[in-house]
């Protein structure tokens, strides 16, 4: 019985330490900076030269392409929300972000996971990346699909 107890009892701990991590990962918060659109020319590309840590900015982001998001700062923490600020991914830069729709998302960038801000510039970028779901017979779309 007290095993079961103990295991019982280090699963819930071990839950909880999850979640409380979870929850501090989600930096959601900030001043709205600057909207963009990306280009989706295959390279680095930066949107907004002077990003303080604490802020977002707005991209327009086409659904089921891959995007790669990432800061001038190499230890920046980055979280992607749609325009209801729900939280969709985060994470150390760069980052991975497929969007499920076409549509308008927040990138909030923080300097650490527990949403730490700065007053130092930092140059947000973001890379158009092809995937199987951009390819319509040879030709690759950002903002239009066939």
């Amino acid at each position: 019985m007290k095993k079961n107890y103990f295991v019982c009892l280090s699963f819930f701990a071990f839950m909880l330490l999850a979640s409380a991590q979870n929850s501090i990962a989600q930096c959601n918060t900030g001043d709205d900076y600057t909207t963009y659109i990306p280009s989706c020319n295959g390279t680095p590309e930066a949107y907004a030269g002077c990003t303080w840590a604490g802020e977002y900015n707005t991209l327009s982001l086409t659904g089921s392409l891959m995007y790669t998001l990432g800061s001038s700062i190499t230890t920046d923490f980055i979280t992607v929300t749609d325009a209801s600020n729900v939280v969709l991914t985060s994470g150390t830069q760069p980052i991975n972000f497929i969007p499920t729709s076409t549509a308008d998302y927040r990138v909030y960038i923080h300097e650490d996971p527990t949403c730490g801000t700065a007053t130092t510039c930092r140059s947000p970028w973001n890379m158009f990346r092809i995937n199987q779901y951009s390819c319509c017979k040879g030709i690759y779309f950002c903002r239009h699909c066939c």
